[in-house]
């Protein structure tokens, strides 16, 4: 086990600054229900610690069945040969298909999926600035289709790399580099 895994903090309270992140996330959880959200800043601020443990708190148990991560970095630079090998998506992929189409594909069919728990299943994109237009494009029309069932949740170092409709359609919470 890797040390930072073995020591990273398994609650919100445990998570050192970004306090009023920690209550917007909180009260999200208290209230059952959140808008799509973008996650945004500097590697290693907490981001995807703060995400892990606040859909914990929104699942419990069940986050594996209700909560689907998607790779986009790794997805877009690896293409055919991630969908192939990444057991999640092997059912799903299709060879005659593009990358993209295979991609829009995987979200659509993702976020139509009935949640176990709760009202709405959660997608979330993680390097999410490596989507392309194109794909950001479609998870536009998706999101405005699933958005009763079904959450978006993008994590990213660069905000600004995504198009302006996604970014309005999401709560951004950003996260500043942790003093050492």
């Amino acid at each position: 086990m890797l040390w930072i895994e073995k020591y990273r903090p398994d609650g919100l309270d445990a998570i050192l600054g970004e306090e009023h992140i920690k209550q917007q996330l909180q009260y999200f959880a208290d209230s059952g229900s959140f808008p799509h959200l973008l996650l945004s800043g500097p590697r290693g601020s907490g981001k995807t610690t703060a995400l892990d443990s606040f859909l914990k708190l929104i699942y419990q148990d069940h986050v594996a069945e209700n909560v689907t991560v998607i790779p986009s970095g790794t997805l877009f630079s690896q293409g055919r040969a991630y969908l192939e090998a990444n057991p999640k998506f092997t059912p799903l992929y299709q060879k005659s298909q593009s990358v993209l189409s295979n991609f829009k594909y995987i979200v659509r069919w993702h976020a139509s999926l009935k949640p176990l728990n709760r009202e709405f299943r959660v997608i979330v994109f993680d390097c999410a600035d490596a989507l392309s237009h194109d794909a950001q494009n479609g998870l536009r029309r998706t999101m405005e289709r699933f958005s009763s069932t079904c959450r978006f949740i993008f994590v990213t170092t660069q905000p600004a790399a995504l198009i302006s409709p996604i970014r309005s359609r999401t709560l951004p919470l950003s996260f500043l580099p942790i003093e050492s």
